[in-house]
């Protein structure tokens, strides 16, 4: 497997002056830049002159090669790499989902094959150097940066440079104009452990981002990430703020600028604090000696918008450059339909308390934020019906636990839980792996972690046969069921 070592360039050795060195630089980015775009264009025009639904062969080569005489296998590697961009994005655009890539900048390619060497990369002992050659067709030799910062990248790359494990990389600025290489390097594994053994399990929690526990042990290694927390919160209330200014006509471009420079600066946190949250696990497996790691992504509620598939990828490529085996485990729950009319169940979970209401929005716009109530809540089951029905079902619920109103649409919790337990309707959203933060719902799910929608004695309505109504409600949870109203009780209301 590869991975990219990212340098700055420190100082130009020869070849010419600094500003030399990045005019012919900002020209070699300019010439990929030209040849992405017309590279993209050209994969969007032959894709429409075909009907046929597979995507056809693209090749974009011809009309791009114009731009860079001379260069030729620049030209064929950042087609390769817009055509297989262009072939992701394909369907969304077929669709009409999202337009076709256009690029506003692209990295210069700075081929190291056995057909076309660009880069050259040696150990001077005190210092990495590099020879690069550009559109100009000079070669240029620079210095790459060093010292703690980069110690990882310069041990990385220093053991890349032994072992003949240099490949196709690349050049281009970064936000401060700076010139950054990346640089392929094949990675290497870390020698096995021959005492490994045990298996470790990696789970995300409710107050943790991640909890680590060994199959011989009771304690657990909790990995918060509270920064994330303080992160995210931090950019959404000066996201607002930038919103709020925009709206009000302050300055809109700067505004705007404002936001992105913010964007940028998040997404620069995360992507740095996935990999230093994945090599903790990695780590502390290597510390104990573990054999297999069990990953359970499945409770995702700690910090709802972290990037847990990032995560999870980075622990697992970690785990295989330790000699680790990784097993993923989470459940494939879906997240909450609530799209059509539908009356809901909410649970209320540090009050205990549970919601009864409707929404007529066929975008399940509802339940994006909550007037009533400062605690977020959970949906613990949904009853889709017509819009011209909501109000009369929501009037039927309501009637059924009129002896447990506490106030308006709020309703003492256990009795309604108990009750949806009974119906099989609690988890009917597809939210299971959410409602299994606030209750228990082994009884609900099967092993797979899917939900049982038909469960047994259910019929097409969702209830329970009436003669299994007292049986099961006294089955769970120990509820009194004469003290609840059942479904066949409705009609007397």
């Amino acid at each position: 497997m590869n991975r990219t070592l990212c340098l700055p360039v420190a100082e130009i050795i020869s070849g010419g002056t600094k500003s030399e060195f990045y005019s012919a630089l900002r020209t070699s980015l300019e010439s990929s830049r030209v040849v992405a775009n017309l590279s993209a264009t050209e994969c969007l025009r032959q894709d429409v002159a075909t009907t046929a639904e597979k995507c056809s062969k693209l090749y974009t080569y011809p009309m791009a090669s114009s731009q860079l005489p001379g260069m030729a296998c620049v030209v064929a590697s950042v087609c390769r790499a817009v055509e297989g961009m262009y072939h992701r994005d394909r369907w969304q655009v077929r669709r009409g989902l999202r337009a076709s890539r256009s690029y506003r900048s692209y990295p210069w390619p700075l081929l190291a094959n056995k057909s076309t060497t660009m880069l050259r990369v040696r150990d001077s002992g005190e210092w990495i150097e590099a020879d690069l050659r550009m559109s100009d067709g000079k070669w240029w030799t620079v210095r790459l940066a060093g010292g703690s910062t980069h110690r990882d990248q310069i041990r990385g790359l220093r053991t890349a440079i032994n072992t003949t494990g240099i490949g196709d990389s690349r050049i281009w600025t970064d936000r401060k104009h700076k010139a950054i290489i990346g640089i392929c390097v094949d990675r290497q594994p870390i020698t096995a452990i021959a005492t490994k053994s045990g298996v470790m399990e990696v789970a995300s929690a409710i107050d943790h981002l991640l909890v680590c526990t060994l199959d011989r042990e009771d304690t657990g290694f909790a990995i918060n990430g509270d920064e994330a927390k303080a992160w995210q919160a931090e950019s959404s209330r000066r996201q607002q703020r930038l919103r709020q200014d925009r709206k009000s006509g302050v300055d809109r471009r700067r505004s705007r600028e404002s936001m992105n420079n913010l964007s940028d600066k998040m997404a620069r946190r995360m992507k740095n604090h996935v990999h230093t949250m994945s090599a903790q696990v990695v780590s502390y497996a290597i510390r104990r000696k573990v054999a297999t790691i069990r990953l359970d992504m499945t409770i995702k509620s700690y910090i709802a918008s972290y990037q847990w598939y990032a995560l999870a990828t980075a622990i697992k490529y970690k785990c295989e450059d330790a000699g680790i085996e990784c097993i993923d485990a989470t459940q494939t729950i879906t997240e909450p339909d609530v799209s059509k009319p539908h009356v809901y169940f909410k649970l209320a979970p540090l009050t205990g308390r549970v919601k009864i209401g409707l929404t007529a929005k066929d975008d399940g716009s509802r339940h994006g934020s909550e007037t009533d109530s400062s605690e977020v809540l959970v949906i613990l089951a949904v009853d889709n019906q017509p819009k011209t029905k909501l109000r009369k079902q929501e009037r039927h619920y309501h009637a059924i636990f009129a002896s447990h109103r506490l106030t308006g649409e709020w309703f003492t919790g256990l009795p309604v839980i108990t009750w949806l337990r009974a119906v099989g309707w609690l988890g009917n959203a597809g939210n299971l792996s959410q409602i299994s933060q606030v209750l228990d719902v082994s009884q609900d799910a099967s092993r797979d972690g899917h939900l049982q929608p038909d469960s047994e004695g259910c019929g097409n309505s969702g209830y329970p046969h009436p003669s299994q109504n007292a049986a099961q409600v006294a089955r769970i949870s120990g509820f009194a069921p004469a003290a609840l109203a059942m479904p066949e009780d409705i009609g007397r209301y």
